[in-house]
């Protein structure tokens, strides 16, 4: 008898998600000056990561380019985020389907015997 350790690799395509996640919009409306952290970086409370530039009145230019630059970003999170919850949306949906037919057809059941009594009350001589 021999006793011996099996490999076997397997490649493929798959999907990773965050086991936390948090989504930050700011309370002021103003371009970033400086980022003192990178995406995906741990943070710790009270740490400084953004800078805002201080202009009283930004251009509108660079203010339309933030607004722009939240926007994909708020896409990226949601798009990201949302595949899990679609799924499970998915399988919810899919496991109330045989719950539905069956009440309808209670409903249509119910419903086509009430029609029957009706047209043999409404015949003539019924």
């Amino acid at each position: 008898m021999t006793q011996d350790t099996i490999r076997r690799l397997v490649a493929g395509d798959g999907m990773l998600f965050p086991r936390d996640q948090a989504s930050v919009m700011p309370k002021i409306a103003s371009p970033v000056q400086k980022f003192y952290v990178n995406r995906g970086d741990h943070v710790k409370q009270g740490q400084l990561w953004p800078c805002w530039r201080t202009a009283t009145s930004p251009p509108k230019a660079a203010e339309g380019q933030g607004a722009v630059d939240l926007a994909e970003s708020n896409l990226r999170t949601t798009s990201g985020a949302s595949v899990p919850e679609a799924v499970v949306k998915a399988q919810t949906d899919v496991e109330r389907i045989p719950q539905a037919m069956d009440a309808a057809k209670k409903v249509f059941d119910s419903r086509a015997e009430l029609f029957k009594e009706w047209c043999a009350g409404a015949a003539p001589g019924g």
